[in-house]
């Protein structure tokens, strides 16, 4: 439904497209992660390819092209170093819970 709008025909400007991954790709792909962020390697992998076939698309680009360079360009993280950084803060956010089913969240899963 959302592919006439990012694929590369279309007359979207870039901005645009990005802030439509940003609001729209990237939540659903990254939706409840905090109860598989352990999960196996090649799972996040297959989440890190789908990221960067997005992203190469939506700049017209080829899907050769350097995914380091795609992602210094549009400023967006790689899906693992998005979850070391959100999931420290989503633990506190637990620990600091008043509801006592979150604050033993960590101790459970650790």
């Amino acid at each position: 439904m959302l592919y006439p709008l990012v694929n590369r025909r279309s007359h979207l400007d870039t901005n645009s497209k990005l802030l439509l991954y940003k609001t729209v790709f990237k939540p659903v792909m990254t939706y409840g992660f905090p109860a598989w962020y352990n999960c196996a390697a090649t799972h996040r992998k297959k989440l890190q390819i789908k990221q960067n076939r997005i992203l190469k698309m939506m700049l017209n680009l080829e899907p050769f092209h350097s995914t380091d360079d795609v992602h210094k360009t549009t400023n967006m993280e790689r899906i693992d170093d998005w979850f070391q950084r959100v999931l420290p803060k989503f633990w506190m956010g637990c620990t600091s819970s008043a509801n006592p089913l979150l604050q033993h969240l960590p101790v459970i899963l650790d």
